[in-house]
């Protein structure tokens, strides 16, 4: 009985340790690292609050900093107001080498536009086809297309870290092996099929053509009978259209849309 109640005291102090380990974890960064910056007041205070919360929980599921930009991003004197991850590095003291994963939000008056920026080991870890989950996922897409700014960061936050620990879509070396695993199955299936009817069955004879059939090649001639020249012109203009998808700017963007 002594030895059980050594035992239990243990486990409650290493999950107790654990706890305050995660506690610490989270509040180890500056707030503009695990929350949202609303430049131009466009957000609610419950709308913030609902973003600052998905942010910390996706900071301290990944591991590290996960935040989020907002700003109104109309046209000036100079054109339209833009701003990059290498500006938010800058205002706060931060290089390309510190961990963080941004998502910068620009907001007009006919759409807003997003763009993600990864910093630090972010930066290999979240590889492309990941980094298209997070920017394409719907719940992130439609929401921010629609101006639904909080919900479309949440989302965001969410998937965001689950990129970041491996866990978000599925790998593609799995779907290759599965992929060549089930074609071996239905080729082998298919030989042994068709192996086996042609061993029930009796093979045919070959046709006679000796008996049934004759060819003498009595004359030879070549006959032109006529010309056909074909003439096509090649213009060196082009009247096609370009196409590209919309692109941040600065060091460690990966991709928007």
């Amino acid at each position: 009985m002594r030895k059980i109640k050594m035992i239990s005291v243990l486990m409650l102090a290493v999950l107790l340790i654990g706890v305050l380990t995660l506690g610490v974890s989270a509040e180890q960064y500056p707030d503009y690292l695990v929350s949202v910056t609303d430049k131009d007041n466009l957000l609610s205070t419950e709308d913030e609050r609902r973003i600052n919360e998905a942010l910390l929980a996706a900071t301290e599921a990944a591991g590290i900093p996960v935040c989020a930009y907002v700003f109104a991003s109309d046209v000036g004197y100079y054109g339209r107001v833009e701003y990059f991850g290498d500006d938010f590095l800058s205002e706060h003291g931060l290089s390309r080498q510190d961990e963080l994963i941004l998502l910068v939000v620009a907001v007009t008056h006919y759409e807003v536009y997003y763009d993600l920026y990864l910093y630090g080991d972010a930066w290999d870890r979240i590889n492309q086809k990941e980094r298209d989950y997070i920017l394409d996922d719907s719940r992130v897409y439609n929401n921010l297309k629609n101006a639904r700014i909080a919900d479309g960061l949440c989302a965001y936050a969410s998937v965001s870290a689950e990129a970041y620990v491996g866990r978000l879509g599925v790998s593609w070396q799995l779907i290759l092996i599965v992929a060549l695993i089930a074609g071996a199955i239905a080729g082998g299936a298919s030989v042994g099929s068709i192996a086996a009817s042609y061993k029930k069955k009796n093979p045919s004879q070959s046709y006679p053509l000796d008996r049934f059939a004759k060819l003498e090649l009595t004359r030879e001639r070549d006959r032109e009978i006529g010309k056909f020249v074909t003439t096509t012109v090649i213009s060196s203009g082009s009247n096609g259209h370009g196409g590209g998808g919309r692109t941040g700017g600065g060091g460690g963007h990966r991709g928007g849309r």
